[in-house]
């Protein structure tokens, strides 16, 4: 069998890189099914947006490829770190606060074994 890549990302994530490096960390050089059981055990948000783009890249290479889903596993994971939104919330004595919403990009690189 010939070795490719083939990658999926997803942009503009509403959560921290933080809660998100935690995930992938446990899923990379993991097969799919391997990658499937731990997104359904672990309980975080990230594994919703992870399954997402997981699904995204399988679909790519099952299209450019024609390879069965038990060959793939994930070769490399990347994040970083997108826009920050800013929010004010009012507080007492007419101060303002902002509130920084951090979001992030993960992009998925897989491989044929």
């Amino acid at each position: 069998m010939q070795n490719f890549l083939t990658q999926s990302s997803l942009k503009y994530i509403p959560l921290s890189t933080k809660k998100i490096r935690f995930v992938l960390n446990e899923i990379q050089k993991k097969t799919y099914k391997e990658t499937l059981m731990i997104l359904e055990l672990l309980p975080y948000k990230a594994c919703e947006y992870i399954w997402q783009i997981l699904n995204m890249a399988i679909a790519n290479a099952n299209f450019l490829y024609k390879n069965k889903k038990e060959h793939i596993y994930i070769e490399k994971t990347c994040l970083g770190a997108g826009p920050t939104q800013k929010r004010i919330k009012f507080k007492s004595q007419g101060r303002i606060s902002i509130i920084k919403k951090k979001t992030c990009h993960i992009t998925l690189f897989l491989k044929i074994f």
